[in-house]
Parts: structure tokens; C-alpha cells; sequence
């Protein structure tokens, strides 16, 4: 209640204005509240009461009036608040007192009204303060004179003694607020004159003390005079020297200027070189981005086409397995370039999150199955560890944390020679929702005095480390930046020669719900309709063959065109049902040819879908804002383009039920291959854990024998795939032996 009456009391108080300007403001502050709560607390309660409504109308003018000043002093109208507030008030009380009689004493109310003036006009002001006296002095003669009737042939009311008295404690009470305020203006100025006065007597005091050290001084001056005499011979002749010296001073100070604007000059000059490199090298990664992203499209795509076709062309389990490595590093690949080539990002150091619910277990294998191929090929023993007590789904930004532990797990497989070890190590923080991971490795080593540059951009080891194992020496400086993004910090321990430690640690959420197994996409059970047309506009010939590829495997017929402008005399020839837009092409670009489409006739309702190897942000809201309806960025996953063939083209068969699907592939095991699955299992166990190579071979095979069952055998092939990628030989044994004891 006390902050809001300060508030109130402050209405349009600013830290410009001086203290006789505020003290104005506040009383009419001051006077509008005190009578709009009486208005609205008293006068109109006791009018009601009483049934008087000509007398309840009489408060309704000046209640609005009350709050209009309120609004003008808060939008800085300090007249047009005075004015309207003292013009209001006397007109009230020049139809209120004729109008109810003298008995309620509503004219003692021009006492009020000759003093406010005085109080709330400043000098500047000075004819609205001889006005407004003027008018009250006029208005209350004039009562006076008709003997307080006016144009009233007689009063309204007759008030009774509670009800005067109250009139007249109120009108006295606004007296005191006036007065009050007065008072307290003549004590600031009080203070000020007397602040003034001890100013001026300690300025007197300092002159007394001056003038005795004058006196003083001016001693010691006669004293020195014939001093300064004898000397005055030695002055001149220092005086020469002097000048001398400050000629070559001067010459010197000007060459010093010149060598400074020289200086600043190429300084300047320097800096534009460095704009225009900058601009230069903006250019190279946008360039660059198009380029790596065009191939990358080819290898991606085909291996798309080549997984979907792998069930026809009977492809073993661990070519399906290569197929899915290729996949998944294209598409890591595809990640590396959206985060490194988006040079405004790194540059301004506004890299985005974008969390999501996630697999944490899933993700973490992931990893070490992608680095497997290399440390088996380099013969390094690579183990892996995943802590029971980390949740197994959590809530993070899947795409950097892949990054992380991707730059960390490879870097450290590089490093490290032949037949020693890495570990891929994840636990949980005691206390904290943080996962921590640990890439350990037997490599290298870092000195020292390198521990902390090494995360520097463009820094490594030292420079050997470039020659021998290559690399920009950009992927630690963005793993830091990545987890420190997220939360985190990356830290490193290390002893040169022996190996190092990298030890990340990432925050995380609880996921928000239980994430599901994502089915994967299965063309075979969509059959689209053989009258669809698309129009694929693509000048590069890699990416049409793969394009065609998947058209074909997806039993739809392609319609081609190489460049924009054929592609806009296709599509009005043809009237597809989808249109696929490159964006990058000769003669004329795919955003021009977008616009030429949606500005002929007929056309404003085609699908349009931007393939383009552009992953900027603005270059997507520029194509959309052009006529795009969806935007997929190259290289094209078949995840992703196939559900915009279900989107906008026609389907004559629908995707099979689920769960007619799942009970049709509920097979039992035949006698058959119960048998072939116990004999793998007792090779497994009579080979050594550590030819890893073999005995993922039978878990294959394994895995191969009961796809496609319920059988007990596809989990049991997770555990000893667990085991094996652990280093875990105890755990190993058991789940054979749990295994074949069950047999």
C-alpha cells in the first residue's frame, strides 16, 4: 500500500525537474487523490445513502477531472493539469454552492482557491496564478451578491451538522496539505541559505589562510629577488641551450606525428584488407558448403537405394551393417557441415541449441560402432562402457553431443598406434543430473605446457602432429565450444608420450516422455498412383541418376529438365502433381524459376520442394518467402523425401497395419535353425574374446537366424554384442552359459 501511494504521489515526477517544480507537481497529485478517495469513499456512499442524486451527478465531473490530471501530469502536461483542475474546480463550485445553499459551506472552498494559485504556478507562470485569483475572487463576489442563489430559486439539500462539519475538517485538511507544502519549501530554502552562508564562511576562511601564505610567499619572494638576480645571467644562457633543445624537441615530436599517421593510415588500410578477406572468406565456406554438399547428396542417396534394395539383392547382415556406417557418417558428415560451415554462427558466437528427447545408451553405442571399423583396422583394442545408473533416455541436443563425443572418440583412434588401447568410458555424476564421458587413449600425449592451446583455433600438439596424422586443428576448438554450449565444459589430462584423457561433461534434462523405436521408413509398402507426375529440375548428372534410382524403386516416373528455364517450360507443359527445385543452376536459377511458376496462371497450388545444398537459415526463408512449400537440404535422406511423396502425391495402397504386419513376422524357429544357432553360440565360446572380429561374425549370423521371430536370441545377441564392445570376458561367459544351460 505504502509503494503505490509513493506512486501516486509521484505521478509524472521526473529526475530533470528542479525541487520547486516537483513539490508543484506533488500537490496536485496530493489534491486529486485526497478528493477523488473522498469522492469515492464519502461524498458519493453518503449520496446514495441520503438519495440525493442531483448531488451524486455533481461528483462524476469531478472525479473524471480528478483522473484527467492524473493522466496529464504522467504524459508531462503540468499546465494543461493545473489549468484543468482550478477551471474545473471553480466552475463546480460556482454551480454547487448556488445549488445547495451556503449551509454546507461549499464557498469556503474559494479560500482554497485563491491560495492554490499561488502555490502551483511557477514564475513562467505567473498570469495563470492572476488569472485563476481573478476568477475565484469574481466567482465568490458574485455568489456573494445574488446571496449564494445565482440562477437557484432556492437549495437542493439541506445538509445536516455531521454532514458540514465534514465539509469544512475536509477543506481545512486541503489547507494543511497547501501550507504543508509551503512550509516545506521554505525550509529548503531555509537550508540552502544556510548552506550558503557556511559555504561562504568557509570560502572566507580559506581566503584569510590564502592571503597570510600570500604574505608569507611574498617574503620568501623579496628574499629570493636578489637571488633571482645573481642567476638571471645563468637563465640566460641556460635559455639559449633551452631553445635549442626545443626546436630539435619540436622536429622530433613532428616526425613522431607524421610516423603516427603513417601508422594509423595503414592501419586503416589493413583493416579493409581484413573486411574484404573476411567477406572474401564468408563467400569460400557459402561456396564451399555447395560444393561438399553436392557429392555428399550422390553418396548418401545411393546408399539409401542400395539399403532399400538389399532385401532383393539378399545382401549379407554385416554388408547391411557397412551400408548402415555409410549412412550414418554421411549424415554425420552432413551435421559436421551445418554446424562448421555456418560461418555467421562460429563467427558471432550465436551457435543455437535445439534439444529433443533422445536415446542417450543408443546414441553412445552409435559412436563406438561407427569408430569400430577403424580402431579393428588399426589393431587397437577398443572398449567401450556405459554406467547402469545414466537414464537411458534423456533430453539434450542430439546433433552436438554427437559431435563431441564423434571429434573426441576419432581423434583419439588417430592418435593412438597399433596395439594399444581406447576407451569410450559414461557414468554419472554423483550429485548432478550430468553425464560425464571419457575418452581414454594410450596415443601421443600432450605436453604440458599444450594442454590448454590445443583447444585454440587452428592449434595442435605441435606442429609434427600436422604432418604426421593431418587435420585444421579446428575440432577441439568447436567440441569446447559445443559443450560449454550445452552446459558443460571439456577438459583434458594428459602425460606426453603415455596418452590423454578427455573428460566431457554435459547437463541434461529428464525426458519429457518415453521415446519410441523409430520404424523405419518401407517404400515397398506404399504404392503410389501411376498417373503422379514430378518434375525433378537438377543440373548435376550424379544427383539426377540418383534421383532416378529412387523414383525407380519407388515405381514412379521421373520427368527431368537441367536448368531453370527448362524447368519453367516443363512444368507449364506438363502440370505436374510435385515439383523438386534445385536451387543452384545455370541459365537461371531455381528461386527465379519458383517465381515464374507461381505468377503463371493456374499454378498457385502446385507443390514446389526446394533441394538445395544452401543450409542457411536465410536462404531457406528466402526461398519460402518465393513460392517453396517444403525446403530439404542436400545430401537428400530418403526419410526425409519420402514422406513428401506421401504428402503431396496420390496413393493407390496404403501402409499395411502394424499389427497384421508384426504378427505376420512372428515366425517360430525351426528345428533347423535351433540347431545352426547352438552350434554358432559353442563357437562363440571356444573363441577368445579378444578376436572380436569373429565373434561378431557368429553374433550375425546369429541375429540373421532369428530376424524376424520373437525369439529370445535377438536380445541375447545385444548382450553379447555388449560384452564383446566392453572388453567384458566374465560377462561374455555367463550369458553363453545362461544361454546354453536353457538349450
Amino acid at each position: 500500500m505504502k509503494k503505490l501511494l509513493i506512486k501516486i504521489y509521484n505521478i509524472g515526477v521526473t529526475k530533470e525537474m528542479d525541487r520547486d517544480d516537483i513539490s508543484r507537481v506533488r500537490i496536485i497529485n496530493q489534491l486529486c487523490f485526497f478528493l477523488l478517495l473522498t469522492s469515492l469513499l464519502g461524498f458519493i456512499p453518503y449520496y446514495i445513502y441520503i438519495g440525493s442524486w442531483p448531488l451524486l451527478l455533481t461528483e462524476i465531473p469531478g472525479d473524471i477531472t480528478y483522473l484527467a490530471a492524473f493522466l496529464l501530469n504522467y504524459r508531462r502536461r503540468y499546465l494543461a493539469a493545473k489549468v484543468l483542475l482550478l477551471g474545473a474546480f471553480n466552475l463546480l463550485m460556482l454551480y454547487m454552492t448556488p445549488s445547495i445553499g451556503k449551509e454546507w459551506g461549499f464557498q469556503y472552498a474559494y479560500v482554497v482557491l485563491i491560495i492554490v494559485p499561488m502555490f502551483i504556478f511557477n514564475e513562467k507562470e505567473k498570469r495563470f496564478r492572476a488569472i485563476f485569483n481573478g476568477v475565484a475572487i469574481a466567482f465568490l463576489l458574485l455568489l456573494e451578491f445574488t446571496n449564494y442563489q445565482l440562477f437557484f430559486p432556492e437549495p437542493l439539500e439541506r445538509p445536516d451538522r455531521v454532514t458540514k462539519f465534514a465539509l469544512l475538517g475536509m477543506l481545512v485538511f486541503i489547507n494543511y496539505l497547501i501550507a504543508s507544502s509551503f512550509i516545506k519549501q521554505n525550509r529548503r530554502a531555509h537550508d540552502k541559505i544556510l548552506n550558503l552562508l557556511e559555504e561562504s564562511q568557509a570560502q572566507n576562511d580559506a581566503l584569510m589562510k590564502s592571503q597570510k601564505k600570500l604574505l608569507y610567499q611574498s617574503e620568501e619572494l623579496v628574499a629570493s629577488e636578489m637571488e633571482m638576480r645573481l642567476t638571471h645571467e645563468e637563465l640566460k644562457t641556460l635559455n639559449s641551450n633551452l631553445e635549442e633543445k626545443v626546436e630539435k624537441r619540436t622536429e622530433e615530436l613532428k616526425k613522431k606525428v607524421r610516423e603516427l599517421n603513417e601508422t594509423q593510415f595503414e592501419m586503416r588500410h589493413a583493416k579493409e584488407i581484413a573486411e574484404k578477406a573476411n567477406q572474401s572468406k564468408t563467400r569460400f565456406l557459402a561456396n564451399m558448403s555447395h560444393e561438399i554438399r553436392s557429392p555428399l547428396n550422390a553418396i548418401l542417396g545411393f546408399s539409401q537405394i542400395l539399403k532399400l534394395r538389399s532385401p532383393e539383392l539378399n545382401l549379407p547382415t554385416e554388408d547391411q551393417q557397412y551400408l548402415d556406417n555409410i549412412k550414418m557418417s554421411g549424415e554425420n558428415l552432413s551435421e559436421l557441415i551445418n554446424n562448421i560451415l555456418d560461418l555467421s554462427k562460429i563467427e558471432a558466437g550465436k551457435l543455437s541449441l535445439s534439444k529433443e528427447d533422445l536415446n542417450l545408451k543408443q546414441l553412445f553405442q552409435s559412436i563406438f560402432h561407427i569408430n569400430k571399423a577403424k580402431a579393428l583396422e588399426k589393431d587397437i583394442q577398443f572398449i567401450y562402457d556405459f554406467d547402469a545408473r545414466l537414464p537411458e533416455f534423456v533430453r539434450t541436443d542430439r546433433t552436438k553431443l554427437n559431435q563431441i563425443l564423434m571429434n573426441l572418440t576419432s581423434n583419439a583412434i588417430k592418435f593412438t598406434a597399433s596395439g594399444k588401447k581406447v576407451q569410450l568410458l559414461a557414468h554419472k555424476d554423483e550429485n548432478e543430473p550430468i553425464a560425464v564421458f571419457k575418452v581414454i587413449d594410450e596415443g601421443i600425449g600432450i605436453a604440458a605446457d599444450r594442454l590448454e592451446s590445443i583447444f585454440e583455433p587452428f592449434e595442435q600438439a605441435d606442429n609434427s602432429v600436422t604432418r604426421r596424422f593431418g587435420g585444421t586443428g579446428l575440432g577441439l576448438t568447436i567440441t569446447r565450444q559445443m559443450a560449454r554450449l550445452l552446459g558443460g565444459d571439456v577438459t583434458v589430462e594428459s602425460v606426453e608420450g603415455e596418452g590423454a584423457t578427455f573428460t566431457v561433461t554435459i547437463p541434461y534434462d529428464t525426458a519429457s516422455q518415453t521415446i519410441k523405436k523409430t520404424v523405419e521408413v518401407e517404400p515397398q509398402d506404399v504404392t503410389f498412383a501411376k498417373d503422379n507426375k514430378v518434375l525433378v529440375v537438377e543440373d548435376n548428372q550424379l544427383n539426377q541418376e540418383m534421383m532416378q534410382a529412387m523414383f525407380s524403386q519407388l515405381g514412379l516416373e521421373m520427368h527431368l529438365a537441367e536448368n531453370g528455364v527448362e524447368g519453367v517450360e516443363k512444368a507449364i507443359a506438363l502440370k505436374p502433381d510435385l515439383i523438386l527445385m534445385d536451387m543452384h543452376m545455370p541459365e537461371m536459377s531455381g528461386l527465379e524459376a519458383t517465381k515464374k511458376i507461381r505468377n503463371t496462371e493456374g499454378f498457385d497450388e502446385v507443390p514446389i520442394v526446394a533441394l538445395s545444398a544452401d543450409a542457411f537459415k536465410n536462404q531457406q526463408r528466402r526461398a519460402f518467402r518465393n513460392g517453396v512449400n517444403d525446403y530439404l537440404t542436400k545430401p537428400i535422406d530418403f526419410e526425409k523425401l519420402f514422406p513428401v511423396f506421401k504428402k503431396y502425391l496420390r496413393i493407390d495402397k496404403p501402409a499395411e497395419n502394424q499389427e497384421d504386419k508384426t504378427s505376420q513376422m512372428a515366425e517360430v524357429l525351426s528345428v533347423e535353425k535351433l540347431q545352426e544357432i547352438t552350434a554358432l553360440l559353442q563357437k562363440i565360446e571356444n573363441t577368445p574374446i579378444f578376436e572380436t572380429k569373429n565373434i561378431l561374425s557368429y553374433i550375425s549370423q546369429i541375429r540373421a537366424l532369428s530376424e524376424g521371430t520373437q525369439s529370445a536370441y535377438l536380445a541375447l545377441c545385444d548382450q553379447l554384442e555388449d560384452a564383446v564392445f566392453a572388453g567384458d570376458e566374465d560377462l561374455l561367459k555367463e550369458s553363453l552359459k545362461n544361454s546354453l544351460h536353457n538349450e
